[in-house]
């Protein structure tokens, strides 16, 4: 089972990013002109990072600005969550939005910090458990003389 955790893992690192970057047209931060890396620090917008390159998903802007409602969505997320944790939650069908994805919503803010938070706690505790789980069968196997 660890095994099979660690191949999907493994696709999932070497294969989402594409396949997020594929479906997700996103601009290069080249594009976005000297504001981009700033607007980042600030915590107004947020970047993915594939193959040494950031990509800044188009959702966050609106007429080459920020959009006020990313800033305050990223500030209601877990500090566990990875950028590409957010990234994949704004383009997602979200339950708690009746199934719609967080980014063709950003005019409710109140609706998206919910689903944020909600799913972002949600996220950090299957990670708890699969770590966990890990350790559990890292321990049965040690007692049983299986390599780790």
């Amino acid at each position: 089972m660890e095994n099979d955790f660690r191949d999907w893992a493994e696709w999932i690192k070497a294969e989402g990013p594409a396949f997020f970057l594929r479906h997700h047209p996103s601009v290069q931060i080249e594009s976005l002109g000297e504001a981009a890396p700033q607007w980042r620090c600030d915590g107004d917008i947020f970047a993915v990072e594939h193959e040494g390159v950031e990509y800044f998903p188009k959702f966050q802007f609106r007429r080459q600005r920020p959009h006020p409602t990313i800033r305050t969505v990223l500030q209601a997320f877990p500090p566990e969550l990875t950028c590409w944790d957010r990234a994949y939650w704004f383009v997602s069908d979200d339950p708690q939005l009746g199934g719609r994805r967080p980014y063709k919503m950003l005019e409710d803010v109140d609706s998206l910090v919910a689903a944020a938070k909600l799913e972002g706690s949600k996220v950090v505790e299957r990670r708890r458990q699969v770590k966990r789980n890990l350790a559990f069968y890292a321990q049965v196997g040690a007692r049983r003389g299986l390599p780790g």
